[in-house]
């Protein structure tokens, strides 16, 4: 028995390529041993063959010949599995009668007298392809009559060596009468040609279930189960064939010289000498000497060494091992379809080691992964550079990328539910905050809506708002600065754009937020530019004076005017809807007819109401309004202290017109309260005449005289009581001094008279009654007398006096109610 085995460990290749070399032939079963041996010679010869004598024809269409073809498992690997399918067919003549009855015999009990030997490929052995026979098919075919063949009858002649025959020491499925009698009793049978043929399927997937000698991938992925690979990708056959004039046969016992057994090829020296014995057919299937192996050609993802796969004495390669790879990558260079289509492209020759890509043609599919962070298998297929098919290979493809961008706008928090966030009409900065894991660089970019259509402004369909060029891997902030916009009411969209993200997966990109919540659902602005109004406001008292003052004083009945004043100093968007509301204070009432609007009566139903504004009356800087209006003081409780009276501001309020014809309320505009002082209720006397003389350097009287006192002589009364029907009152004046000098001496003789109209009151030591009123008027009240009225001083000759003297004296002035006392 010859035996297959390894010489040494074979390395993997690359790191030292192996020598690629077979271990020589062996061969077994292909002579005599039947009965122990035997040594031919002059006194022990080779015994003559008995049995059914053939002779190979030699015609053209006669010779031997060969037929092998190999079909995969029907799979897309063209090496995988399958069959290989053997053909062989001759034309012999048979040389044996059959009707000699000793030759029938010799047929019926020795068989046929011939030997094939099939030469195997020297990557099997005979072990691997008998074991993958499949027998259920095998069959010799003696003149189209089938003849199923045993294991007996496809024996192992060495180590890449089957032998064949069809002996009754072969032919152990079937009689040798009933094979002998198919034979003949085929239609069509002639002796002198007879086709001979036999048909043998080798299982792929058993044959190399053990893999290849040399392949050191793991588990030997590269060849269990496929087809075997040869260096010069032929796989060679060829099936050597002895007819009866080129065989021994065994002897029936040792040292007998009577033949018996098995059927052997004629040797040389105890060698096989088809050349010199038999007619040889051959053939040659092709097979494959590369394999696919994905790898990064630009080396940036080949991360790991892989002691299993050294190309070009390099093992670095993609993480995986040998036809499993996996390639994960990031988007930095695109997608995976959007790479070099042949970016992974290896073809590595199984034998040397060394990368064979170079006139290759491989192709990829799909040519493009199930979708970002979705491992997809990616098959590699196509052919060497010499054409021959190669093994699909599976390359998994993750393009990991993480995708969780968000933006918000800020600065642009919705301050009322209407009208969103208020900006001025000139440039504004706004800021976004943004995440996003992945991104390295990109950008932030706005557009605006019209909030009324819900159409895009023309020129701000799409505006960068900030370019990005670093991540701080957690919340950014970025600002941009709204330019000065129209006056109107907009939607504020923003977007994060990934240039990475973008560029690889398109349909991926970040979308702007109108896209994802709809265009209601954004930051709403309005954009106004309001003008600015002063006011001013003032109290009048019309039944008193003064008539003004902070507090005004006024009483009960009073006619008060009340002025507001609302002034345009800064124009802004157009004015509209204005309308000006008039509050009365409390404890008034008004008095019809009293309202004007810039000195125009207008009707008193607009206190209730409100008084309508025409735009024109606020349309340029420094335009007025001017709103008065009348009340009188009703009647206050102020018998213990003052009462002060609030006024309540008149408003001013309307509507700007937009751009976009919106309309947007201004800021109200108030005017400043007041205070109105009701005095406690109090008749009181507030001045009266004092330090008057009636001259210096008086002549000593020698007759009657009268002298008219200087000086102011008037009085103030403060009345501040209530009407009613005893509201009269009275001023007197008594002497309540009578003139004297420093020392005490009275003037005598003189006497003080009140001089009113021409009539003299005499002022005496009891109160003499000069001034009467009825009490309507009140507040303060001012009493004065004619130039012609005043204090009277008559003197005569009888009056004593002393020169050089002055004399004074005390009048008192009493303000009283009721009669006079």
């Amino acid at each position: 028995m010859g035996t297959f085995g390894l010489a040494k460990q074979v390395d993997a290749v690359g790191a030292t390529p192996p020598v690629i070399a077979y271990d020589p032939d062996t061969y077994e079963n292909i002579e005599p041993t039947a009965n122990g041996t035997y040594t031919t010679g002059i006194f022990n010869p080779q015994p003559a063959t008995v049995g059914g004598k053939i002779q190979q024809l030699t015609g053209a269409a006669q010779m031997p010949q060969l037929k092998v073809t190999y079909k995969n498992d029907g799979s897309n690997d063209p090496w995988k599995g399958g069959t290989i399918d053997f053909h062989w067919e001759s034309h012999i003549k048979l040389t044996s009668s059959i009707l000699n009855p000793i030759d029938l015999a010799d047929m019926m009990g020795q068989g046929f007298v011939f030997v094939a030997i099939i030469n195997l490929p020297k990557q099997v052995t005979s072990a691997e392809v008998l074991r993958a026979v499949n027998w259920d098919t095998a069959y010799l075919y003696v003149n189209e009559s089938p003849i199923k063949l045993s294991k007996a009858a496809l024996m192992s002649a060495g180590n890449h060596t089957l032998r064949f025959g069809l002996g009754a020491w072969d032919n152990t499925e079937s009689n040798m009468l009933t094979t002998l009698i198919g034979i003949i009793t085929k239609p069509g049978f002639n002796i002198n040609d007879i086709p001979l043929k036999f048909d043998i399927s080798i299982d792929v997937a058993k044959m190399t279930a053990d893999g290849d000698r040399f392949d050191t991938s793991p588990g030997k992925i590269l060849t269990t189960g496929k087809l075997q690979p040869d260096v010069d990708q032929l796989v060679d056959f060829s099936v050597d064939f002895y007819d009866s004039n080129n065989v021994v046969q065994s002897r029936l016992a040792p040292y007998v010289n009577s033949p018996g057994g098995r059927f052997y090829p004629k040797l040389t020296n105890g060698k096989l000498n088809p050349t010199a014995y038999a007619k040889t057919s051959s053939t040659t299937i092709n097979s494959w000497n590369s394999y696919i192996s994905p790898w990064d050609t630009t080396s940036k993802y080949n991360s790991i060494n892989d002691s299993t796969e050294y190309v070009d004495g390099n093992n670095k390669n993609l993480p995986g091992t040998t036809n499993n790879r996996t390639l994960t990558m990031n988007l930095s260079e695109g997608s995976f379809a959007q790479l070099p289509v042949n970016r992974f492209d290896r073809v590595v020759n199984y034998f040397t080691g060394k990368n064979e890509t170079a006139g290759s043609t491989l192709t990829h599919t799909p040519i493009k992964t199930s979708g970002l962070n979705q491992q997809t298998p990616i098959v590699y297929s196509g052919n060497d550079s010499g054409g021959t098919a190669l093994s699909p290979v599976t390359m998994n493809v993750l393009e990991k990328y993480v995708v969780d961008g968000t933006i918000t706008p800020t600065k642009l928090n919705n301050s009322d539910s209407q009208w969103g966030k208020p900006l001025p009409s000139k440039s504004y900065p706004v800021e976004a905050t943004w995440k996003a894991n992945a991104l390295t660089t990109g950008s932030i970019h706005y557009r605006l809506y019209k909030k009324a259509t819900q159409q895009l402004v023309g020129t701000y369909e799409d505006r960068l708002f900030q370019s990005i060029t670093a991540n701080n891997g957690s919340t950014n902030t970025a600002v941009t600065t709204l330019p000065v916009l129209p006056s109107g009411q907009y939607y504020f969209d923003i977007k994060l754009v990934d240039d990475v993200l973008s560029k690889a997966y398109p349909e991926l990109m970040y979308k702007w937020q109108s896209e994802q919540t709809g265009v209601t659902s954004l930051k709403e602005i309005t954009v106004a530019n309001f003008p600015n109004i002063s006011q001013t406001s003032n109290l009048k008292n019309l039944s008193r004076t003064p008539e003004t003052g902070e507090p005004l004083t006024a009483l009960a009945g009073d006619s008060i005017q009340e002025t507001s004043t609302f002034t345009l100093d800064k124009i802004g968007d157009s004015l509209a809807d204005m309308k000006v509301n008039v509050a009365l204070p409390g404890n008034v009432t008004y008095e019809k007819g009293s309202l004007t609007l810039n000195g125009t009566v207008i009707p008193d139903e607009s206190l209730q109401t409100g008084i309508s504004i025409p735009a024109q009356f606020l349309a340029k800087v420094g335009d007025k309004l001017t709103v008065t209006y009348k009340y009188k003081i009703n009647v206050i409780d102020t018998s213990v202290n003052d009462v002060q009276l609030p006024t309540k501001p008149d408003m001013l309020s309307g509507n700007i017109v937009l751009t976009d014809n919106t309309k947007l309320p201004i800021a109200k505009v108030s005017t400043t309260a007041h205070l109105i002082n009701i005095p406690k209720q109090e008749l009181s006397l507030i001045d009266v005449p004092d330090d008057f003389t009636f001259g210096n350097n008086l002549p000593v009287p020698t007759q009657a005289m009268s002298y008219k006192a200087k000086g102011d002589f008037s009085f103030d009364v403060k009345d501040t009581r209530l009407p009613s029907t005893d509201a009269a009152w009275q001023l007197t004046g008594r002497l309540s001094t009578t003139f004297k000098t420093a020392a005490g001496k009275e003037l005598n003789g003189a006497s003080v008279y009140f001089n009113h109209g021409g009539e003299k009151l005499p002022i005496t030591e009891t109160n003499a009654l000069i001034y009467q009123n009825d009490g309507t008027k009140k507040g303060d009240i001012p009493v004065d007398f004619p130039d012609s009225d005043g204090l009277l001083l008559e003197v005569n000759s009888s009056t004593y006096t002393q020169a050089d003297q002055t004399y004074q004296g005390v009048i008192t002035w009493e303000l009283s109610t009721g009669p006079v006392k």
